[in-house]
């Protein structure tokens, strides 16, 4: 038995159908870099982003051991950034110690 004798999908099966408009595929832009993976990795690990001190040195032992060269969202990279950010972490404990 054939469908709906007034549908164009029966008989044109690429026929377009207005009701399913295309729509923005893209999603918002934003730039994807080194800093802002380092940055978010800090605030999730330290509660506050890095200064721009912070930042250089971090970067600078990541060109050093190549890590820079590789996938960004890696574990690898996590790890190392994590690892350099435990440099911080205990300093922000000493100083917090020295303070009480």
């Amino acid at each position: 038995m054939p469908g709906d004798l007034e549908d164009p999908a029966q008989f044109f099966p690429f026929h377009y159908d207005r009701r399913y408009d295309p729509g923005d595929p893209r999603f918002p832009g934003r730039s994807y870099s080194p800093e802002d993976v380092i940055q978010s990795t800090a605030v999730r690990e330290l509660g506050h982003a890095l200064s721009l001190e912070q930042l250089d040195t971090i970067k600078r032992k990541l060109i050093g051991k190549g890590y820079l060269r590789r996938n960004w969202g890696s574990e690898e990279f996590q790890d190392e950034v994590k690892r350099n950010l435990e440099i911080y972490k205990q300093a922000e404990r000493v100083i917090h110690a020295f303070r009480s």
